[in-house]
């Protein structure tokens, strides 16, 4: 069986946004969202949003269109999750896939195991503009998709940028 793994990242920010940091979480069938990689196979159900955490004097607040998520194992407390429609600021939500960059396979144990660099590259997913919430996919930009029973397999890394006053998170 073929399966799709989900790399989550978190991106910090710590100049003019007190500090602010967007953390992608996923779900998968149903189980609660959370911030950590997810393992599916292609006829599991994934849905991936995000949470913006903002310190400011010690006090954490989160903004998100999900209400039940864990972060770092500790369930958040739905009462201190800020929809995200309620910032006082605008937002703008972009979506990205970060593939490797060449379409290549890199052998890194021929003549011995050594590390391998990999270039990657980061493809903007427009039809995710301001969407807080999607379904995200392991079909790639740059070369030939690989399918098991027509469906598309494979690994897929996401990113996601907030901007906020045009300041980018």
């Amino acid at each position: 069986m073929k399966f799709l793994m989900l790399v989550v990242l978190t991106l910090f920010l710590g100049n003019n946004v007190a500090q602010t940091e967007v953390v992608i979480i996923s779900k998968l069938n149903d189980s609660n969202y959370n911030d950590k990689s997810k393992l599916a196979s292609v006829d599991d159900d994934l849905k991936m949003s995000f949470v913006i955490s903002k310190k400011i004097n010690g006090n954490t607040k989160f903004y998100s269109d999900i209400k039940n998520f864990e972060l770092k194992d500790n369930l958040i407390n739905p009462k201190m999750v800020i929809d995200i429609n309620d910032l006082s600021e605008k937002i703008q939500i972009s979506w990205f896939k970060i593939e490797e960059a060449n379409g290549d396979s890199y052998n890194n144990c021929s003549p011995s195991w050594h590390w391998e660099e990999i270039p990657y590259k980061e493809t903007k997913i427009t039809e995710w503009d301001n969407m807080s919430i999607i379904i995200p996919d392991v079909k790639p930009t740059i070369f030939k998709p690989v399918y098991c029973n027509e469906k598309i397999t494979g690994s897929m890394r996401f990113k996601v940028t907030i901007n906020i006053n045009n300041t980018f998170i």
